[in-house]
């Protein structure tokens, strides 16, 4: 009873926001969005997790006044809660107002890619807008094939889904088969979509990170050194006036020694310094709000804790 009823409630909830911010006009409802975004900054700062935000902005920026620190820590949330909003509105954009919307550089560079037959592989991170980046690219005609995380709760998964999937773009899910889908769509000359800059759980490839020792997602990388596929790392920056710039960068020059293990990591450490670069420019723009740092130590204690029980189990 208690999940029908906490079901019925997120149902309620989504499609009251979702009438709500296609109702308003845009500026409105962005205006709403920061509002709301300082009422839960403010609300927050007065709990326990004051500290959180700010506290992964340090460890990136450690030079920084804590002033800086917590005008970043202010203003990432802003900008999240805005990107909730344009999300909801996505239905909205099409080849007529984009223009407005959105801008897109580096063209170029993904064309050449699906030149090759061997498909395109675009990065990102969580940063920005990065839910309307692959909107926009399939809005200018190169629909992409991306890769999801399903939500736990089923009513925001199956929102996401048909907002995601909205302007053409295929959705699927890190599931078993998904090593396969992915080989299968970059064999038929597809553009893939991956977000990658969290946590790699395979622990196959260990880079720094803003001067940290971080897990990278190694999955990109090798899907792009197995088929040859170009990794293309594109970014979404907004700008004056809610406007929104799409950069997508050439090509990852990926290191081809013939040493696997090496050249995977030599690779992903590229990868993860581009996502640092567009980080340090636009710091606000990442994700704060998930921890990044603690996952490796903590996922290498859990590895270390398993060999040790195996060993004495024999």
């Amino acid at each position: 009873m208690r999940k029908q009823l906490e079901e019925l409630f997120l149902r309620g909830l989504v499609a009251t926001l979702d009438f709500v911010f296609n109702l308003l006009p845009e500026r409105a409802g962005l205006w709403c969005a920061e509002r709301f975004a300082d009422g839960v900054y403010r609300l927050v700062r007065s709990t326990r997790y004051r500290d959180f935000v700010p506290g992964n902005v340090r460890v990136a920026f450690p030079e920084y006044r804590e002033t800086e620190i917590e005008k970043i820590a202010r203003v990432h949330l802003r900008l999240l809660v805005k990107s909730i909003v344009e999300v909801i509105r996505l239905p909205r954009l099409n080849r007529h107002n984009l223009g407005r919307k959105v801008v897109v550089s580096g063209l170029e560079y993904l064309e050449k890619a699906r030149e090759n037959g061997k498909g395109a592989i675009i990065i990102t991170a969580h940063f920005g807008n990065w839910e309307l980046l692959p909107a926009t690219l399939a809005i200018i005609g190169h629909p992409v094939a991306a890769l999801a995380q399903q939500q736990s709760k089923g009513v925001f998964d199956r929102f996401l889904k048909e907002r995601r999937s909205f302007h053409g773009n295929q959705v699927f899910y890190n599931d078993a088969g998904g090593a396969q889908k992915i080989l299968k769509l970059l064999r038929q000359n597809e553009t893939l979509f991956l977000v990658a800059d969290q946590h790699g759980e395979s622990l196959k490839a260990i880079v720094p990170f803003f001067g940290q020792r971080v897990s990278a997602q190694a999955g990109p990388v090798a899907f792009g050194m197995k088929t040859g596929a170009s990794l293309l790392p594109a970014f979404i920056i907004r700008e004056e006036g809610d406007r929104h710039r799409v950069m997508i960068e050439k090509p990852l020059e990926l290191s081809n020694t013939g040493k696997k293990d090496a050249d995977l990591t030599a690779n992903c450490a590229r990868m993860m310094a581009v996502f640092e670069k567009y980080i340090q420019a636009y710091p606000d723009h990442w994700l704060w709000a998930h921890n990044r740092w603690d996952k490796l130590s903590r996922a290498l204690e859990r590895q270390h804790q398993a060999q040790a029980a195996a060993t004495s189990s024999r």
